[in-house]
């Protein structure tokens, strides 16, 4: 009776083990199947436009595959067969029986940068997940001209520092398609190392002709002297980068420094013998002022004389500067002329005088 229950047992276990090997067996064997060929249309496909996948797939498995339950996808690579694009998945295929094939059709846009031969793979998925890849099929792709020009709209002019001004250029698709034409200006300086660059893209369809504004400004550390301004339209960008340039325009203008500009603040000023006068003067330069002085001859001197004026209020690029004379000790007329000098050793003078009245 023992031996009976233990021949029991172990038949039961051995059948349990074999119907689930069979489920198991049975769940994988759907999931068997190969790609058997595939061709492109239309027959001369050129870059941005539509190629069609036509893909015949093989149901090797034991069971049916259901509509939505298989699907395909394709890989593509350029002629060194690095890979460059994936299309997306389609579960658009009727249900297919065991041993039988599945007709599909993948359209795919092909990018406009796309040129020469490319490969691609197939792969061919269940459940969404990848059961096998075909091997490499290639096709041509015919390049489709894109080209462009660029020229400066009007002559940008001589500027100054820190000052706003606008630079225009106007860019003309003369390719065969749109494109979205990255255009770079740059300001180069008289020193090599010294520029300014900006970036901006520009849609512009076949034929067309469109105007690009830049905003720019110069700051006060480039030197004085010419500058260059560059555009450049390049065909698109890369890495960050803009990449195949099309063509470029140049245009060389005159930075200048400007003068020190000086203003009085308490013109008509009088005095009685004895007093003394404080004349303040306003002074800005773009790049800053290295020094304020003033000649002057008080009613009573015999010759002129010439001193340094202090700065009372504000900053070297913007501030107020003052001299204070001495008591005046006769009537007469006060001389005197204001010359500031910026930090290129330019040079602004203005002459005024008062008189002052003995009481």
């Amino acid at each position: 009776m023992k031996k009976r229950i233990i021949l029991v047992r172990s038949v039961f276990i051995i059948f349990v083990f074999c119907f689930t090997l069979s489920i198991k067996f049975n769940c994988f064997a759907l999931d068997v199947g190969r790609v058997q060929m595939s061709v492109t249309t239309p027959e001369i496909v050129k870059a941005g436009d539509t190629v069609i996948f036509q893909i015949l797939v093989l149901n090797e498995g034991s069971g049916s595959w259901n509509t939505g339950s298989y699907s395909i996808n394709v890989d593509i690579y350029d002629n060194m067969k690095t890979y460059k694009a994936s299309t997306e998945s389609t579960s658009e295929g009727p249900a297919v029986a065991a041993g039988e094939s599945a007709l599909f059709f993948l359209s795919y846009g092909l990018p406009k940068v796309f040129a020469g031969q490319y490969f691609y793979k197939v792969n061919l998925k269940y459940n969404k997940k990848i059961i096998t890849t075909s091997d490499f099929y290639n096709f041509n792709i015919v390049a489709v001209a894109r080209n462009a020009n660029i020229v400066f709209v009007s002559t940008i002019g001589d500027q100054k520092y820190d000052g706003n001004f606008k630079v225009i250029c106007q860019v003309k698709n003369t390719g065969e398609v749109a494109n979205n034409f990255p255009v770079r200006l740059e300001l180069k300086g008289a020193n090599t190392n010294e520029f300014i660059r900006q970036l901006k893209n520009v849609q512009v369809a076949k034929g067309e002709v469109l105007n690009l504004t830049f905003d720019c400004s110069i700051p006060i550390s480039f030197s004085d002297g010419a500058v260059t301004a560059i555009a450049e339209v390049y065909d698109r960008i890369e890495d960050g980068n803009p990449v195949k340039k099309f063509a470029e325009a140049t245009q060389e203008f005159r930075l200048s420094d400007m003068l020190p500009s000086v203003q009085f603040l308490n013109l008509g000023l009088s005095a009685i013998k004895g007093e003394e006068i404080s004349l303040k003067v306003r002074v800005s330069d773009d790049k800053g002022i290295a020094g304020v002085k003033i000649t002057c001859q008080i009613p009573g001197m015999q010759s002129k004389i010439v001193s340094d004026m202090s700065l009372l209020s504000g900053t070297k690029t913007d501030g107020v500067w003052v001299f204070k004379t001495s008591a005046f000790g006769v009537t007469g007329k006060f001389m005197f002329t204001i010359e500031a000098t910026d930090t290129k050793s330019q040079v602004s003078k203005v002459e005024y005088q008062t008189t002052v009245v003995n009481q």
